[in-house]
């Protein structure tokens, strides 16, 4: 197996547990700590999540590509200490002024000082390094591990309302003892010493370019739980981000494709291997449709059976959002072939940032105008028309670029496919007694159907997809 297939594998794999594991917590703690429980976590974890934004700049991209060009070890030290002592004093600016934040606004001191630990820990995160240097292993056996541990915790110590702050170490403890487990690998491979602030300095502007699609690209994911929570409810929060978890839960695995592909698709483009760039980017576009036209028609068909068992009654407002919210999942998911197999590696930073930023305004604009009439309806809208836009711009800027017009128009047959399958599961297997033998019998008749017609399509364009 050679490294790009290992990467792809450990990713992949990694992604699946990251699927399956929620499956075992998110019904425990959804009945454990309320709507309100899970709204208080996420809305102090989004607070959180923007101070890690401006810690780390646009470094996971960046990094990622900078050390994957590196053509020797010496090369590869230097550009390692020049990037991270960056990212060093970009956090401990970042951590001084979430605590004028702490002193100044929020509302749950305790907490939000027990997330300074959070911020500390992703801050310093070098994954970046062991994705530009393709070694996925390491950072998916660390994961696993921390995972398996915290879950365990989690059924062991949370088991009121009260423990809401048990809930928020547990899962700050496991993102730090992760961060400093990859820091100690890494002092076996790397000299790890101050350069000259010349060198450091470089790397600044370059990363600051990616920083603002990041940031743009944070504020049209996670603004709409910033805004329900300051214009509606906590509870609203609470359903929200599980209805939400639910729809992005089996994007992990699009998300550990495009990953893995990057640096390669990197290399490729630095090498002037078009041919091989382009084989990559078509099968990857076609499977990519394959898979994601399956888990959005087939989430939306089934919502109304899977919440009520799944998260308990307390969420069935999330029904709708979920049904809503499930294009997402084939949006992002081209959106992130767009982004990590074209524009990343061709530095088109520009025009990725304007269409993230586009997209990030256009979200907010509609989250003013439908949240106060709405509520979580109108943060769903918004957040799809966001996506869609963002998508469309990148669309407009790689229209050139290795085909990519005909590769997107060989997956379309998978989106009609799943419509079918979404109408066939609604018409003829919804049932309103939401029981696993219903929801087992949804996904069987759903599924077969749409494996059935995606393996005639793949045998009528077999020649086309693989020999052409």
């Amino acid at each position: 197996m050679n490294k790009l297939k290992r990467n792809i594998f450990y990713s992949t794999f990694y992604q699946i547990i990251q699927i399956i594991l929620p499956l075992i917590t998110t019904p425990y703690i959804s009945r454990v700590l309320g709507a309100a429980g899970v709204g208080t976590i996420s809305y102090a974890q989004t607070i959180v999540s923007y101070f890690v934004l401006f810690a780390l700049l646009g470094l996971e991209n960046y990094g990622s590509r900078e050390i994957a060009q590196c053509k020797n070890h010496k090369e590869l030290n230097n550009t390692f200490n020049e990037i991270v002592f960056s990212q060093f004093f970009m956090v401990i600016a970042t951590i001084i002024i979430y605590f004028i934040y702490i002193a100044f606004f929020a509302s749950n001191k305790q907490l939000y000082l027990l997330y300074t630990l959070m911020l500390f820990g992703q801050g310093i995160s070098i994954n970046w390094f062991f994705w530009g240097m393709e070694n996925f292993k390491i950072t998916v056996i660390r994961n696993l591990i921390l995972k398996i541990i915290s879950i365990l915790c989690l059924f062991l110590f949370v088991k009121t309302k009260q423990d809401i702050m048990i809930y928020a170490l547990i899962n700050i403890l496991s993102v730090l003892l992760g961060e400093l487990w990859l820091w100690k690998i890494t002092k076996n491979t790397i000299d790890i010493r101050m350069p000259a602030w010349v060198n450091i300095k470089k790397h600044i502007q370059p990363n600051l370019m990616l920083f603002l699609p990041v940031l743009s690209k944070n504020i049209y994911l996670s603004i709409d739980k910033l805004m329900l929570g300051a214009m509606s409810t906590i509870e609203s929060v609470g359903i929200y981000t599980y209805a939400e978890t639910i729809v992005k839960l089996p994007m992990g695995i699009v998300t550990a494709f495009s990953t893995a592909m990057m640096p390669r698709i990197t290399n490729l483009y630095s090498n002037h291997d078009t041919v091989t760039t382009k084989k990559y980017l078509r099968l990857s576009m076609f499977a990519i449709l394959f898979i994601t036209s399956a888990i959005s028609f087939g989430i939306a068909a089934i919502a109304p059976t899977l919440i009520p068992l799944f998260l308990g009654n307390d969420f069935n407002d999330a029904i709708t959002i979920v049904e809503m919210l499930s294009i997402i999942v084939i949006i992002i998911s081209i959106g992130s072939i767009f982004r990590t197999q074209i524009l990343i590696p061709l530095k088109k930073d520009k025009e990725y940032s304007r269409s993230i930023i586009i997209g990030a305004v256009i979200n907010v604009i509609i989250n003013l105008l439908l949240i106060p009439k709405i509520g979580i309806l109108g943060a769903a809208i918004g957040t799809v028309l966001s996506e869609f836009t963002v998508v469309c711009i990148q669309l407009y800027y790689i229209k050139n670029e290795v085909h990519i017009i005909n590769s997107l128009l060989s997956g379309i047959p998978f989106i009609l496919f799943g419509l079918i399958m979404f109408i066939l599961i609604r018409t003829y297997f919804q049932s309103s007694l939401p029981t696993i033998s219903n929801l087992l019998i949804q996904i069987m008749a759903g599924g077969s159907f749409y494996l059935v017609c995606s393996s005639i399509y793949f045998i009528i364009y077999k020649k086309r997809l693989y020999h052409n």
